[in-house]
């Protein structure tokens, strides 16, 4: 049996103690600066994956120990060394193909320098994210009768790997796209791209408060451990799919029953998955990130799959079409 792992890190200092019990005696004060002297460590074995085809994998969940403002403050150097750390641990466990999960996967050049410093297949499942992200936006949309072809869409983060693909992909079927991030340059250039591919118009504005205002459809895929936006500012009768872990989205507890807004980049998977810890979401439900890795060991592709900021769209569908052949699945958004 062929096996896997998936790189995780601590949301918070709560979720670091679940992680690593130990965690639990040292004070809250001592454990961030604490943090950078850890090295990655295995969380717990994944058992029990089974395809509908009848194969079978199982693998490690293994932790980076650094917090989201960590990850993205620290010396990108001393960051990367430390996934790579956490690859080797993976390749040291026999695992065939790594997956980046959280902020591990937006390090430096998303991917492509941890595959160069292992001798095993990597990949930021990235791929299958957008494809969950599309299909669930569809579905929203017949949710909310909005006619896709006249929506009018907004993506914040859109020069990542995420938005840049969506974008791309949306293209096609709506008839205008406001993106935004932080790099102008960056939107230029994708706004550029997708011009030549595609009659959709597509609108730079800088501002996310200004870019949903009048938005139809919301995507937030940003890498950013703090809310960016708050359902408050949301268009009457919109849809919203909040990507980014921890979620940018605020004010989603309040009583808005004119817009619908739900959790992006999740699928479900066949059988009963034994994580060997608690992965914080509901049951029979799982990131779309760790599905890919799953996917491509079912179906014995030990490869590099996402890596980098341009994402293929032919890689997006076929890995859309693998997760079915294997009994994975986007979870069915209800309001």
């Amino acid at each position: 049996m062929e096996t896997f792992a998936f790189l995780v890190h601590p949301i918070n200092i709560e979720q670091l103690k679940n992680f690593w019990p130990l965690t639990k005696f040292i004070p809250n004060f001592f454990l961030n600066p604490f943090l950078k002297k850890i090295p990655p460590f295995k969380v717990s074995c994944i058992k029990n994956v089974r395809s509908v085809t009848g194969r079978e994998t199982e693998g490690y969940i293994i932790a980076c120990p650094l917090l989201p403002k960590q990850i993205l403050k620290l010396k990108e150097k001393f960051v990367l060394n430390r996934i790579i750390q956490a690859g080797r641990l993976a390749q040291d466990l026999g695992a065939k193909i790594v997956g980046l999960g959280g902020y591990t996967s937006v390090v430096a050049d998303k991917g492509i320098t941890v595959a160069k410093n292992l001798n095993i297949a990597v990949t930021t499942g990235n791929s299958y994210t957008v494809a969950l992200v599309i299909e669930s936006i569809r579905k929203g949309c017949q949710i909310m009768n909005i006619d896709l072809k006249k929506a009018r869409v907004a993506i914040i983060g859109a020069t990542g790997s995420i938005g840049d693909a969506s974008t791309r992909m949306l293209a096609n079927e709506v008839s205008e796209i406001v993106i935004t991030a932080r790099h102008k340059d960056k939107l230029e250039a994708l706004k550029d791209r997708v011009s030549k591919i595609s009659p959709c118009r597509i609108i730079i504005e800088e501002n996310a408060h200004i870019a949903i205002r009048n938005a139809d459809i919301v995507i937030v895929t940003t890498s950013t451990p703090d809310a960016l936006i708050d359902a408050s500012e949301l268009k009457l009768g919109s849809v919203a799919c909040d990507v980014s872990v921890p979620k940018n989205i605020s004010g989603r507890n309040k009583e808005r029953k004119d817009v619908f807004i739900f959790d992006g980049g999740l699928a479900t998977y066949p059988g009963n998955i034994d994580f060997g810890a608690n992965t914080e979401l509901p049951e029979g439900q799982i990131y779309g990130c760790l599905a890919e890795t799953m996917i491509l060991v079912l179906d014995s592709r030990f490869e590099n799959f996402s890596l980098g900021n341009d994402l293929d769209l032919e890689k997006i569908n076929k890995i859309q079409k693998l997760a079915k052949k294997h009994g994975f699945e986007e979870v069915k958004i209800r309001r």
